[in-house]
């Protein structure tokens, strides 16, 4: 996969030999319909169905209480959020309405018998731009319309999900609308929100933490629960026996945070409390799912593709810490980019998880509204499969079009598996690596003709399909090559920028762990070399 300036015929030649022989046999997988729910990987493999878990996720609901209303937040000029015969099940670029949650849930209840394991919910539950709700800014009543819209989402999945308790139930996860403000949270300590030796609690640090924990106390399987929420806005809960869901609370390393903080803070205690918990959980021999609003990647919507969502930092820590626990982290799932996407995580092993981002219930970007049923492997606790459900909203320049009594979800991709339909053989760094040189632009791979249509097919099945993101322009070539050098290596934007402008190859080559001398050596010496220099040893293409 690697170009260098000698590049001859002869590699060329060698080039198509790895063509053909490792990657053309993954690209036949994107192939095949059909409706069943074979736990199946490219190679027809079958997972043993007694060690599959199920998981419903949501994320984005941007729920809007004045939806049908003149005070309805609207995402186009010409969208009907505030008319008064608004569309029954919400609208593209509207927020959802509660007729959409509902749906949304009674379809996530139908397809999993009402008995997942247990449901994840990963942030934003407030409409866009609360404040613009009353024009005298009265932030008492803008504060009333987040809690009550964070509140309702737990409330609504615990009617759909009945049976199942409270372990099980979503966790609160606070997206950048769910504050006083977008993306603000004032930072009143640096010290991890741990339980004491004595086993005291964690004191509460903020105020707005401590008032949506005291509205939802219902939503808290322990008082260590709540005080560490209170004090820091993140928390675990053992969800299933061994396998643990960590919540972080991302908003306070996201570029757009506000009050602005000095880069050498560690905001509220979170990366040491992160390593405190990753230490416990691989001490006892568990795993962890780790899930949060934003995610630590650059953006991938076409106009602003390499920008980063995160401070590089706080990746940094991030990524060091993931790389460390890799062998603990069974699954990272993110929402906030209102689009199914996949990133290689570029410091951890092939068979490290990977990070994976869901699109939105809302329409808001003019989305369907999308919800995903995660499998994972109750033995090693690790993710083995994803199922999207979507539901298409009608055309409103064509009432008949529009569903009147309720929503038609179906599985995006025939067989309602991503492996199959991605042509992957599983979820790991590795396969994601794969399907990022499948992803790139044929006639940057210098090959055959024959391969082409392959990996147009790849290419199509990703994002022009399971993406569903933000309704894109048109992309191919450059476009295209930065969408695929996104998947391998989309975390810091000079590496981004070093895989784009590389003439020979549209993605970067990540070498496993286990391989690396290089990084070994340099993360354990004391050259001083940066996290951000290492990263680039590791992705440099």
């Amino acid at each position: 996969r690697r170009h260098d300036a000698g590049n001859t015929a002869g590699s060329r030649c060698l080039e198509l030999v790895v063509l053909s022989v490792f990657i053309l046999p993954l690209l036949r997988g994107v192939e095949g319909d059909g409706g069943n729910n074979d736990r199946t990987n490219y190679q027809g493999d079958k997972h043993p169905q007694q060690r599959l878990g199920s998981f419903v996720w949501l994320t984005d609901v941007h729920l809007d209480a004045y939806y049908g209303t003149p005070q309805a937040m609207t995402h186009k000029p010409d969208a009907p959020c505030t008319d008064a015969n608004a569309p029954q099940f919400s609208y593209y670029r509207c927020g959802s309405n509660e007729a959409l949650l509902n749906s949304a849930l009674d379809a996530a209840s139908a397809t999993t018998n009402g008995q997942p394991d247990f449901v994840l919910f990963t942030g934003d539950a407030t409409r866009h731009w609360a404040k613009a709700i009353y024009q005298h800014n009265d932030s008492t009543t803008n504060v009333t319309v987040q809690q009550e819209a964070i509140s309702k989402i737990p409330k609504a999945i615990q009617q759909h999900f009945p049976d199942i308790p409270i372990l099980e139930l979503p966790m609160l996860d606070l997206g950048n609308n769910d504050f006083q403000d977008d993306y603000f949270l004032p930072v009143t300590s640096e010290v991890a929100c741990l339980q004491g030796a004595d086993g005291s609690l964690p004191p509460s640090s903020n105020g707005w933490l401590s008032s949506i924990a005291l509205k939802n106390a219902q939503s808290f399987a322990s008082e260590l629960e709540a005080a560490t929420f209170s004090c820091g806005g993140y928390y675990r809960r053992e969800v299933q026996p061994g396998l643990h869901v960590i919540i972080l609370n991302t908003v306070i390393w996201s570029i757009a945070h506000h009050p602005i903080l000095d880069e050498k803070m560690d905001p509220l205690g979170q990366h040491a409390w992160l390593e405190a918990q990753l230490e416990q959980i691989t001490e006892r021999g568990e795993h962890a799912f780790i899930t949060g609003h934003i995610p630590p990647v650059l953006e991938s919507y076409v106009l602003k593709a390499g920008t980063p969502l995160m401070q590089t930092h706080h990746v940094g820590r991030y990524l060091e810490l993931i790389e460390r626990f890799q062998s603990t982290i069974g699954a990272q799932l993110f929402g906030h980019v209102h689009s199914n996407e996949l990133r290689a995580m570029p410091t951890s092993s092939n068979d490290a998880a990977p990070i994976i981002m869901s699109g939105s219930i809302s329409p808001c970007y003019g989305t369907k509204p999308v919800f995903q049923v995660g499998y994972y492997d109750q033995v090693t606790k690790r993710i083995w499969d994803i199922a999207s459900y979507n539901a298409n909203l009608g055309d409103i320049n064509d009432p008949d079009t529009l569903p009147r009594t309720s929503l038609d979800w179906k599985p995006v991709f025939p067989k309602n598996s991503l492996l199959l339909y991605l042509g992957m053989k599983d979820l790991t760094n590795e396969a994601v690596r794969d399907l990022a040189i499948r992803l790139s632009d044929p006639t940057m791979q210098h090959v055959h003709t024959s391969y082409m249509e392959d990996m147009d097919a790849t290419w199509d099945a990703y994002f022009n399909t399971w993406y569903q993101g933000n309704r894109q322009p048109d992309c191919r070539f450059d476009c295209r090559r930065k969408e695929s050098c996104l998947v391998s290596c989309g975390f810091d934007a000079q590496i981004f920028n070093d895989c784009v402008v590389n003439t020979k190859s549209a993605t970067c080559t990540i070498p496993a762990m286990a391989e690396n001398d290089t990084y070994k050596k340099s993360s354990a010496s004391s050259s001083g070399i940066s996290r951000s220099g290492v990263l680039k040893l590791l992705c440099a293409s």
